[in-house]
């Protein structure tokens, strides 16, 4: 399952397009799993229909996810794919105070919120190629 998902990492540009759905049903299945796991309840059947209840919003991850790493294949940075993803999840957006980033020598980015917002964010307004 998850050779198709590092192929389409590896080489989007070359690949067949059923090797492309095939990997994004892998994610899916992926990104399902893991938040059935997180609630895990004793009732399976609770189990199973929020399993299914999930299949969409981990089928929409996994296509917003293929894209932005398609994007960072192709731009060679995760800035314009970080940004095109901001722009696609939220209304608004941004970062306080991005003109104090020093342009060189050392630099610590340090997100302040669990879960990828933050990480985002700092990777779509930081500067710094």
């Amino acid at each position: 399952m998850l050779d198709s998902v590092a192929n389409i990492a590896a080489q989007p540009e070359t690949l067949a397009p059923s090797t492309i759905i095939e990997a994004e049903n892998d994610l899916m299945e992926i990104n399902t799993f893991m938040f059935v796991e997180a609630f895990r309840f004793q009732n399976s059947w609770l189990n199973w229909g929020l399993g299914k209840l999930m299949q969409g919003p981990a089928g929409r991850a996994a296509r917003l996810g293929q894209h932005y790493e398609s994007m960072v294949n192709q731009h060679g940075s995760v800035k314009e794919a970080s940004v095109w993803l901001a722009n696609t999840l939220a209304n608004k957006w941004g970062a306080s105070n991005v003109e104090n980033v020093p342009h060189e020598g050392p630099l610590l980015l340090v997100a302040n919120h669990p879960g990828m917002g933050d990480a985002i964010s700092i990777f779509a307004t930081n500067p710094r190629r």
